[in-house]
């Protein structure tokens, strides 16, 4: 990012910010995430036309990013709500069998 803001270029910076936010989807900072990539792509939205080329369209890239956070959205919803499924079966399984679960409080 520094570099980008030695040489001055607002499209270097709009992506060092873009790959910032994707490392910390990548770390599970998905909040962070989405707030870095809803101000670029608030920002550079007007900025666009459609005679710019692709690899300089920041908001198609914000974009796809914006797609893999909701993706992992979803992924991290799925893996909590089976956790909580499988957490009560467990419990129930050991209501049902009263020595296991005295060999478990002891762990």
């Amino acid at each position: 990012m520094s570099l980008a803001l030695e040489i001055n270029s607002p499209v270097l910076l709009a992506k060092s910010q873009l790959w910032f936010a994707q490392s910390l989807m990548q770390r599970g900072y998905l909040k962070n995430s989405a707030k870095i990539l809803r101000r670029i792509y608030i920002m550079w939205r007007p900025l666009m036309r459609p005679d710019v080329s692709s690899d300089m369209r920041i908001d198609y890239m914000a974009l796809g990013l914006w797609a893999r956070l909701r993706h992992l959205w979803k992924t991290k919803h799925k893996i909590k709500s089976s956790l909580s499924i499988s957490l009560s079966v467990d419990n129930n399984l050991l209501s049902l069998y009263p020595h296991v679960n005295m060999l478990v409080s002891r762990l």
